[in-house]
Parts: C-alpha cells; structure tokens; sequence
C-alpha cells in the first residue's frame, strides 16, 4: 500500500500540473514547447488490451496553442526504493501514452531519499537497441526556494523544497512566508502536508511559528493544533513521543483538508499509540471526505 509521503507527492502534482513542467525544464533541461501555457491533468491509466492493469503515479499533457493537439506527454511516478522491474513498466506507460496521444513522451521520476534517485538516475537497457531513460529528480537536485515569491509562485515546488532542503529553519521561513501570499485553503492544507512529513525538530519549528501567529493563514487551525499539543505535552519514550507526534500531524492533515474532528474523534486519535494504526489513519487522511471515514 502506498505511504502518505507517496500519496502527498502524488497530489501536488494532481493539484498543479504544471509542476512537471517545471521539473523538465529548470532541473532535467529538457526543452518543453512554448504552447506550455496549456498543461492538464492527463489519464493515468495505461492498460493494453491485456487485463493487466497498469497505472502511473500520474500523468501531465501539454497542448498546443489550440488546446487540442498535444506537445508533449509526462508520466510521474514517485519511487521510495529501488526496484528493476520499474524499469519495464515505465517502458509500458511510455509507449502506451505516446500511441494514444501521438506526441512525444517524458519519463519523470521524483524520488524523495538521493540513494534511490541514484539507482534510477541511469539507461536501462530493455532490448539491443532499445533504451529507457528516466529523467530522475532527487532531493539534490529539487530546487533550494530562496524568495518567498517562488514559494507563492510554484507552491508545490515550494512544499518539494522544503522536504528536500527543510534541515535549515530558514527553509522553513521562506515557505511559509510564501504561502502566506497565496490561498488560504490551500496554504493550509500545504501546510499540513509539510508538518506530516517534516523531520521532528523541523517540525517543532513550524509548530512554534504556527504558535506565534506569524502568518495569517496559520491561524485558523494554528490554535487547536498547538493547544492541543501542548496539553497531551511530551511523552517520555521513543515510541510513545513518536505516537503523539504522528496523531498530532494526522490531526493537522485533517483540519488542513478542512476536515474538523470531533471532541471524541480528537480524542480517539490522540489517545492512539499503535503506531500501525496511526500510520494507516493518515493515509487515509489524503482522500476521505469526512472524519467518520477515518476509522471505517
């Protein structure tokens, strides 16, 4: 089953196709059409005649000045770990796009630890002439944002630079201070996003700007995710602190979505130690439409 930092890498680029146009151009240098203006959503189904189903991550279609004839086709897929038979099945989404919408395809790779981006970042021979490569982008190579008007620009890139570059608080300052330019909506539900995903100690510094009303955006869901994290307060033990600050961050993701939970679904969450239980909520998280679906 996918993990929630698949599943939130996955969304921005459902949220804002774009940003695979981004990574193409500024990080692999490959040269994109002018016609880049119009970038959509594309299906992320390749399934053949065969009834083996294969799907990507995702899928991004750029069109022409017409809106109808494509340039250039991307599949996006996200990889947490190395495994050879990507390769083939890359291969399959490839070709599969490229016939049904006669353009050009790119193979995008996002991959969040550098020592899997290394193992993709190659050819990988699948026949004497025939040659798959991937264009990889790793933590080394998402951009580092140094303006908050990149973030409030490209948030999504943003949200990537941070978790790639997020070891220095400054990183975490830019973002959010670009995010504060931005939506309210989504500024929040980015921001939950980020906090699920942070390393605790970068975490613990967006929860202290979050406490401190530096941003606007924040304060809608700053004070029930703060005071209520204050009040459970820190629990001894590795796992047990590990437990708290998973359905702290489970519980931010929620309200990010605009998903409140109840008194009793707060305190069912926070109460949880089972960190299995805890890690499948928050999966959840990403795509249910209420609190109550949470625990079905």
């Amino acid at each position: 089953m996918p993990s929630f930092e698949h599943e939130v890498l996955v969304q921005l680029f459902r949220d804002q196709p774009r940003l695979a146009v981004r990574l193409l151009r500024d990080v692999c240098g490959i040269e994109v059409p002018d016609s880049e203006a119009h970038v959509a959503s594309d299906s992320a189904e390749f399934t053949d005649c065969e009834p083996t189903e294969h799907r990507s991550d995702a899928a991004v279609i750029v069109l022409g000045a017409n809106e109808r004839l494509p340039q250039l086709g991307v599949v996006v897929e996200i990889q947490r770990s190395a495994r050879q038979h990507k390769f083939r099945s890359w291969a399959t989404y490839a070709a599969t796009f490229a016939e049904r919408r006669a353009c050009p395809v790119a193979v995008l790779v996002l991959c969040p630890n550098q020592q899997t981006a290394d193992y993709y970042d190659r050819n990988y021979k699948l026949g004497p002439t025939f040659v798959l490569r991937p264009l990889v982008v790793g933590p080394n190579r998402v951009p580092a944002l140094t303006d908050a008007r990149q973030v409030a620009e490209c948030p999504e890139l943003g949200v990537l630079s941070v978790l790639a570059h997020g070891g220095a608080q400054t990183a975490v300052d830019i973002l959010c201070a670009g995010l504060d330019k931005i939506d309210s909506d989504r500024a929040r539900r980015y921001t939950g996003y980020v906090l699920a995903l942070l390393h605790e100690s970068e975490r613990a510094y967006m929860e202290a700007l979050m406490a401190a009303g530096t941003f606007e955006y924040m304060s809608e869901f700053t004070e029930s995710y703060v005071e209520k994290g204050r009040a459970q307060g820190r629990t001894e033990g590795r796992t047990e602190g590990r437990a708290e600050g998973e359905a702290r961050a489970l519980i931010a993701v929620l309200e990010a979505r605009g998903l409140e939970p109840s008194s009793e679904q707060r305190e069912r969450i926070m109460s949880c130690r089972d960190l299995d239980q805890l890690e499948l909520w928050i999966r959840r998280a990403a795509t249910v439409d209420n609190v109550t679906e949470l625990f079905d």
